[in-house]
């Protein structure tokens, strides 16, 4: 995972600078994807609600977002993206990603209802409802 790209990311889309993670698969996961560290970044705001920013465990220039903000039932899904050393790539790609997980449709009630009408998928979701379906992932929008 590149840390500073994540970093540039987060700022970017107006979250605060992420903590970063990784966690070693094991059992049934480490059988079927190997022997693989995953890493993941999180950027959270008061409230329970965060962005998460995965890293490919194989392809390392590939990440996925997702915003959970379970307090709204609210759920982005997972969109796909790809970063490389070119900062005009960077940008291009972050400003794809603004209409999605850009920090500010998630401040305020009147800004959360505007996001639920544009991304009505986005809406109803419960951490049992993310246990029982997983959340949703959009593997056609992929940024690159």
């Amino acid at each position: 995972m590149n840390e500073r790209y994540v970093s540039e990311l987060a700022e970017v889309l107006g979250w605060p600078q992420p903590k970063f993670f990784q966690h070693s698969l094991e059992g049934d996961a480490a059988e079927r994807y190997g022997n693989q560290v995953v890493r993941w970044a999180e950027c959270r705001i008061d409230g329970g609600v965060f962005l998460q920013i995965n890293h490919h465990p194989v392809r390392p220039n590939e990440y996925s977002l997702c915003v959970y903000a379970m307090r709204y039932r609210i759920c982005s899904g997972w969109r796909y993206l790809s970063l490389d050393t070119s900062k005009r790539q960077r940008s291009r790609v972050f400003r794809q990603l603004r209409p999605f997980y850009d920090l500010r449709h998630f401040e305020d009630a009147p800004l959360r209802s505007a996001y639920r009408s544009e991304f009505p998928e986005s809406q109803g979701w419960t951490w049992k409802r993310i246990q029982q379906e997983g959340s949703r992932h959009y593997t056609e929008e992929i940024f690159s």
